[in-house]
C-alpha cells in the first residue's frame, strides 16, 4: 500500500520543492548579481511564489535560511504520511490543499487590479483581486502535475472503498452460507 500512496506525497513535495528552489534562487542572486541566467531563474520562479514569501516576510519574518528549514521541516512531514495507515484518507488531504493552495497562489500571483464604484473596505488595502490567470510553461506543467496527482488519488480513493465493500459483502456472503 506504501508503494500505491507514495505518488499522492509527490505533488505537495513537488511544490514545496519549487518554494525551495525560489528561495535559493533569492540567495543565488544575492551572491551573483550580474548573471542574467539566475536572474532569470529567479524573476520565473517569483512571479509564481513571491506573493506566497510576500506574506511569509511579512508575517513571520526571519532568514531565508529559517524559511528553508521550515521547508524542510514540512516536507519532511509530507514524505512521513506515506506511513500513515489510515486508507490514503490524510495523502488525500494533503494533496488537495496542496493544489488548492497552488492555485490560489498563481491565482493572487498574477497581481491583476480591478475598477470599482465601491468604498475602500478596512483591512483589504493590500489584497488584490485578480481577474486574470497568468499561464505559462511552470504554471502550466505544475497545475497539470497537480490535476494529475489529484485524480490518481481519487482512483486511489475510490478503489480502496470498492475493495473494502467486496471484502465486506464476501465476508456477509461466507457468513451466511455457514449459517
Amino acid at each position: 500500500m506504501r508503494s500505491r500512496a507514495t505518488p499522492i506525497i509527490a505533488f505537495p513535495v513537488f511544490v514545496l520543492l519549487l518554494l525551495a528552489s525560489e528561495r535559493i534562487a533569492t540567495v543565488l542572486l544575492g551572491y551573483f548579481p550580474s548573471d542574467p541566467d539566475v536572474w532569470r531563474i529567479w524573476l520565473s520562479l517569483r512571479t509564481q511564489f513571491g506573493g506566497f514569501w510576500l506574506l511569509v516576510d511579512q508575517f513571520a519574518g526571519g532568514a531565508v535560511t529559517l524559511q528553508l528549514i521550515g521547508l524542510g521541516m514540512v516536507m519532511l512531514a509530507c514524505c512521513s504520511l506515506v506511513r500513515v495507515r489510515t486508507r490514503f484518507a490524510i495523502p488525500f488531504l494533503v494533496n488537495h490543499i496542496a493544489l488548492l493552495f497552488t492555485a490560489a497562489m498563481f491565482a493572487t500571483s498574477y497581481q491583476a487590479r480591478t475598477a470599482s464604484v465601491f468604498a475602500d473596505l478596512p483591512g483589504l488595502e493590500t489584497y488584490m483581486l485578480p481577474v486574470g490567470f497568468s499561464l505559462n510553461g511552470l504554471t502550466g506543467s505544475v497545475l497539470a502535475i497537480g490535476i494529475a496527482a489529484c485524480g490518481y488519488c481519487h482512483y486511489l480513493f475510490l478503489s480502496e472503498a470498492r475493495r473494502s465493500t467486496r471484502e465486506v459483502a464476501f465476508a456477509l456472503q461466507t457468513l451466511k452460507r455457514d449459517l
